[in-house]
């Protein structure tokens, strides 16, 4: 990602052949030295982590080291401080269940992880609204101006309604959301 958005990330001229005579004046300031000239739009992206939080996440993995849920909320914090520092990338970080409703934002669109952190440290309860927190990370995504919308959801894929869920899916993938799921 780092990559992308340092190679396209900045409105800049870019072109494939280069002036010659353009060229010999770039030590005087000259900065149109392309022949062609192509434009590049800033390639920004909105990045939501969906935290499964629910009951099923209790169960330690096979070394009895940690719950699903400390595993899901360290991949989680580790992913939004990656991304921290990439110009372009906006992250914002749910769990769901909330403790008082569905979904539970730890992490808005310009604050920063690394100042949040003690919020990505969450209980397991409930059941697994993955539906609701779905069309909660599309709202989103439709309030924030980028050109890409990513939904990452880190869950142990045991939702609530699995008709629902394929459903919010199906209206993401309509709406231009790119979905992606890490289990655990």
């Amino acid at each position: 990602v780092r990559a992308y958005i340092d190679d396209y990330g900045n409105t800049a001229s870019k072109g494939t052949r280069l002036n010659p005579y353009r060229l010999a004046l770039v030590p005087v300031g000259e900065s149109r030295i392309f022949l062609d000239h192509v434009t590049v739009r800033d390639n920004s992206t909105s990045v939501h982590l969906l935290v499964d939080s629910s009951g099923s996440m209790l169960t330690y993995d096979n070394r009895r080291v940690l719950t699903r849920c400390e595993a899901a909320c360290r991949s989680a914090l580790s992913l939004a401080l990656a991304l921290e520092g990439i110009d372009g990338i906006h992250t914002m970080c749910s769990f769901f269940p909330g403790s008082s409703k569905e979904v539970d934002v730890c992490l808005k669109y310009g604050q920063r992880a690394s100042e949040r952190q003690a919020y990505f440290d969450q209980n397991p309860h409930g059941s697994t609204p993955l539906a609701q927190a779905i069309w909660h990370a599309i709202s989103c995504a439709e309030e924030i101006d980028t050109a890409r919308h990513v939904v990452i959801v880190i869950t142990d894929g045991i939702p609530n309604s699995v008709g629902q869920a394929r459903s919010a899916l199906a209206s993401a993938r309509e709406r231009g959301v790119e979905i992606f799921g890490i289990g655990i």
